[in-house]
């Protein structure tokens, strides 16, 4: 597994669905996109919660709304 990836897994299994939105919220943000793995980190939430560690409802709202709010801002 990629160094990142991995980090990204423990900081996912700690924060949750709180890190999903701020990632994808900056991700949307001005020029932010370019260096925010959202999603690398919607991708391995996804996979987190279809293992149970996570809520699925949870994980879809996160990044639904942290990627329409970024897209507002």
């Amino acid at each position: 597994m990629d160094p990142l990836t991995g980090q990204l897994l423990e900081q996912l299994e700690t924060y949750g669905p709180w890190l999903l939105f701020a990632l994808a919220f900056l991700e949307t943000c001005f020029l932010w996109g370019l260096v925010v793995p959202a999603g690398v980190a919607i991708s391995v939430g996804t996979v987190l919660a279809l293992a149970g560690t996570l809520e699925l409802p949870q994980v879809v709202g996160a990044a639904l709304a942290g990627g329409a709010l970024g897209d507002s801002a």
